[in-house]
Formats: structure tokens, sequence, C-alpha cells
């Protein structure tokens, strides 16, 4: 457990994770809750996306599955997340839209 987290819980980081299926709401919901708790906002799409236009080596292989209509395997998905999270938009916490 993060023992300054629970000293100062207004400091804990915040994460939420948006499931459902597609058209249920999820990004129309993420960016209200990105803004009232300045979080960010990780989309595993975007992610894919943005990974794929840079041509990082992740973003190639990922390419390369996506092309074939193929679902990119949960390890690379994971990967792209946790660089995310290391960013200063995720300081303060993270919303997950659509993973897992």
């Amino acid at each position: 457990a993060d023992i300054f987290a629970q000293l100062r819980p207004e400091k804990a980081k915040k994460y939420f994770i948006l499931l459902g299926p597609p058209g249920c709401g999820k990004g129309t919901q993420a960016p209200n809750l990105k803004k009232h708790y300045g979080l960010g906002h990780l989309a595993t799409g975007d992610l894919l996306r943005e990974e794929v236009s840079k041509g990082t080596d992740l973003g190639k292989k990922a390419k390369e599955i996506m092309e074939k209509g193929q679902l990119v395997p949960d390890e690379m998905v994971i990967q792209l997340i946790d660089n995310a999270l290391d960013t200063a938009s995720c300081q303060k916490g993270a919303i997950l839209d659509g993973f897992p």
C-alpha cells in the first residue's frame, strides 16, 4: 500500500476503468472525469494509433497485427498503458477507456 496516500488521501492517485459495450457512453463520460479530477485519459485505440503514427517499434508490431485483422495482444497494450502512466498527464491518475 502507498503510505503517502494513506497519510494524505487527497494526494492519492485516482484510477477509473470504464467498461461497457461500444456506444454506451464511455467516450462521452471520460472527458468529464478527466476535467473534474485532472486525470489522464488513456483510450487504448488512441494509444495504438499514436504509436503507429510515430513509427515506434511497438507501433510497427501493432500495425502489422492490426493489418491482419487480429487483436493486439494484451501484453503490448499493457506496455502502452504502462508507458502512458509515466507521462505528466497521468500525474494524478488515469482513466482507462477500452481496456481491460
